[in-house]
């Protein structure tokens, strides 16, 4: 099993795969039962916003150099 990206990967476009946080330290509750809004770390979810926001600045950035 692969994650979303590795077809594109494969195809030969560009891609990533960024991933909540470090092994070790994810969310223990993800992909089961549990896997609730009540058991959402909400800092952890604004910091991987914040990080989303900053990868997709600097692809704009890479395209607008390339152009």
């Amino acid at each position: 099993a692969s994650s979303d990206h590795a077809s594109w990967f494969r195809a030969g476009y560009p891609s990533s795969f960024p991933f909540e946080a470090a092994r070790g330290n994810s969310n223990p509750y993800a992909h089961t039962s549990n896997d609730t809004l009540a058991n959402i770390n909400w800092g952890h979810v604004a910091d991987f916003t914040k990080f989303s926001i900053a990868y997709v600045v600097e692809l704009t950035q890479q395209t607008k150099a390339a152009c």
